[in-house]
């Protein structure tokens, strides 16, 4: 079973919401937050709507910001949420 992540990123500039995306794939995010200039992000990892299983923060530079976005979507949190979590996983 593969697991269909729902990224979601809002972009805010002078306090004011300049951009709301709903993504599945990493890139596509990163893209969007490197071209639109903000101040502030929000970033929401939803991995199952029917369990509530999500990860969201606030980020004000692009470096924190893609380096939450690798930690929501490691492979082996992805698994563990799968329930297929071996010995690797803590």
């Amino acid at each position: 079973m593969k697991i269909r992540l729902n990224i979601q990123l809002k972009l805010y500039n002078n306090g004011k919401l300049v951009l709301a995306a709903r993504k599945q794939i990493k890139s596509k995010i990163l893209t969007t937050a490197q071209v639109t200039p903000w101040q502030k992000a929000y970033l929401k990892v939803t991995y199952d709507r029917n369990r509530g299983f999500f990860n969201d923060g606030f980020y004000n530079n692009f470096k924190d910001l893609k380096e939450a976005l690798s930690v929501f979507t490691e492979k082996a949190l992805l698994d563990y949420i799968l329930g297929d979590c071996n010995e690797k996983c803590v």
